[in-house]
């Protein structure tokens, strides 16, 4: 009965039936040969294990810093209870450790070599029940090694049937192309390129204002203002003068050039010259046209107002194209670019979404808020933004091809994280990787795996619970190369107790 329960027990938790009598167990290019019980089968009481290891040429090895672990794992509100002792080296590279067995049942019996940190080089994990003939190897086979990826540390097994059970999903790290997306708040404003102030190139009275309402729409050659200025009437003046003067010398074409000059240089063009030239005297007052077109944001002067030469009188700008400034945080600049892609959305209303692009990264830091300003180029056709809205805006940066993991495939352990790599024939290796860009539910893996690698996709926790058992993964946050445990031995049992893997 108790035969067909370990028989039951090995097939239902994936683990691999009895070792063969003087089998071979490789792993890593060390070789335990002979391993045997005393007495076989296993007893409560006292306990014997010898065993032989060898080098991948055959050679024995002596003097090795072996622990043999026995242990009991938690089942139910029992804990956890076990021991550690360091086998005796023999000669010829036997090894014999003396072992307590407390009680009855199935006991774990993983035999380790340590180096001289006590870290793992090398673990071969064993089991055997009480009563029961022969071991159980849970480790992975010489047979498997040659159809699986190469080990890189303490591997699991997991039979077909279990993995079924519980829904291990295999999958790939490929190279995908991957994005990180910045969300940040932008304040729309008018395009500075696209701002025009118009300012008068000599001292006048605004006489008559035909544009006198701010918002309104303004086109090119649209009549503006009424003036009269002094200075411009002299130099028109200047120029009839000279225009209807009969001598034709070459010093009167040269003065008759620098009077024309004179006029365009006081943003008269040359049909409103050739106009001009029409005329016996010039006009009292002079009609300014709008030079663009675009909206009248700002009047500086009112109607009967003085404008100084330089000084501005209106404001006005093309609205179909806005730039919008955007904070981003200091620790996510890296990632913005010019022309990466933009979304702007309102948040009352969620059925506008404007597109843009970067348009400029403005080369120094905001010290107060610790951000960078970001300047993006928007279409705006339909004026639904206008200048001084706030908007929702997400920033896409294409990052190029990544080497990627789903999220789900890893295991986050602290500030650790591991997936657990198939080696094929049901083994797996839990290895701890390192991450890079976040991108919806994939992870860039920046160390730790290639293109290619067959990984578990999901039950990751219920392997995880396999892997601690055979002390191939270690406990949740403890990190690899200080946190080391040592077995709980149990009341009245003699051991050596030492460092156990992380």
């Amino acid at each position: 009965m108790r035969l067909l329960f370990t028989l039951f027990f090995c097939l239902f938790y994936g683990l691999p039936l009895w070792a063969e009598p003087n089998e071979v167990f490789t792993q890593k290019g060390y070789q335990l040969k002979n391993f045997e019980l005393d007495p076989s089968p296993a007893q409560v009481g006292d306990l014997t294990c010898f065993f032989e290891i060898y080098d991948k040429e055959g050679n024995p090895l002596e003097g090795l810093d072996i622990e043999v672990e026995i242990f009991m794992p938690e089942m139910g509100t029992m804990p956890r209870m076990g021991a550690a002792y360091k086998a005796t080296s023999m000669g010829q590279g036997r090894y014999e450790v003396e072992l307590e067995v407390g009680m009855g049942g199935s006991w774990e019996l993983p035999i380790r070599i340590l180096d001289q940190e006590k870290q793992i080089i090398v673990a071969w994990p064993f089991s055997f029940t009480v009563g029961t003939p022969g071991i159980i190897y849970k480790g992975r086979r010489e047979k498997s090694a040659s159809n699986s990826a190469e080990a890189q540390g303490p591997t699991i097994y997991l039979a077909e049937p279990r993995r079924q059970l519980i829904g291990v999903e295999l999958g790939q790290a490929t190279m995908k192309p991957i994005s990180r997306k910045v969300r940040t708040l932008a304040r729309i404003e008018t395009a500075e390129s696209l701002t025009f102030d118009l300012q008068l190139k000599y001292d006048a009275n605004l006489d008559k204002l035909y544009a006198d309402r701010e918002g309104e729409y303004i086109t090119k050659g649209q009549p503006l203002f009424e003036v009269y200025s002094e200075e411009l009437y002299t130099a028109q003046d200047i120029y009839l003068e000279l225009l209807r003067g009969k001598r034709k010398s070459r010093m009167d074409k040269r003065l008759l050039q620098s009077a024309k000059d004179k006029l365009l240089l006081m943003d008269l063009t040359e049909e409103e010259i050739h106009s001009l030239e029409k005329r016996n005297r010039p006009p009292r007052r002079w009609l300014v046209k709008s030079p663009v077109s675009g909206y009248l944001m700002r009047k500086y002067q009112a109607e009967g107002s003085f404008a100084k030469k330089g000084q501005n009188i209106f404001r006005i700008t093309e609205l179909k194209k806005l730039w919008a400034l955007a904070d981003v945080f200091e620790y996510e600049s890296w990632i913005v670019h010019k022309n990466d892609p933009v979304i702007l959305s309102l948040s009352y209303r969620q059925d506008i979404q404007i597109r843009g692009r970067v348009d400029y990264v403005y080369p120094y830091m905001e010290e107060k808020t610790r951000s960078i300003k970001v300047r993006i180029l928007l279409e705006n056709p339909d004026l639904a933004l206008k200048p001084g809205m706030y908007a929702d805006a997400l920033i896409e940066s294409y990052l190029g091809e990544r080497l990627v993991l789903p999220r789900r495939a890893v295991l986050f352990s602290g500030q650790h994280k591991y997936v657990f790599v198939s080696l094929g024939d049901g083994y797996f290796e839990p290895r701890e990787i390192e991450t890079g860009v976040e991108d919806g539910n994939l992870f860039e893996v920046v160390k730790g795996l290639k293109a290619g690698d067959w990984v578990s996709f999901s039950a990751n926790f219920l392997i995880s619970s396999e892997a601690r058992l055979q002390k191939a993964l270690p406990r949740w946050g403890a990190p690899k190369a200080k946190k080391t445990e040592m077995a709980e031995p149990m009341q009245g049992m003699e051991h050596t107790p030492s460092e156990a893997a992380p």
